[in-house]
């Protein structure tokens, strides 16, 4: 479901994944896990078949390592990417340089590669 890009959609989402707990967050408790990602990411309206990918990556999670629910925090960055229209390379970090360019006065700092580290 990836289209045009909306940024519109990320006005109500308070943190990243990587910024807060979500990685960490599902513990069981469903209707929790819904209202974190309600309030800190704007799905609160999520439709039939994102919940049901939500409740897939719970019973994931509770059937194999509740301590580890990765993959309730996957599942629910998955919808926000596809909900603004974003698709990824990849689900993790990567080493890749990322080539930087600007146009302008004060442009000269940023015609260069640099470490994917040191652009935040």
């Amino acid at each position: 479901m990836t289209g045009d890009f909306d940024a519109e959609i990320l006005k109500d989402v308070k943190l990243s994944k990587w910024e807060s707990s979500l990685q960490y967050f599902y513990d069981g408790d469903r209707e929790a896990f819904y209202k974190y990602i309600a309030e800190n990411y704007g799905l609160s309206n999520l439709t039939a078949d994102e919940k049901e990918r939500l409740e897939e990556a719970m019973n994931e999670a509770e059937a194999n390592d509740i301590n580890n629910p990765y993959q309730t925090a996957e599942v629910a960055s998955q919808i926000l990417s596809e909900r603004v229209g974003v698709t990824w390379s990849t689900d993790y970090h990567t080493d890749a340089d990322v080539p930087l360019s600007a146009i302008g006065l004060t442009a000269n700092p940023f015609s260069q590669v640099e470490d994917n580290t040191d652009c935040s």
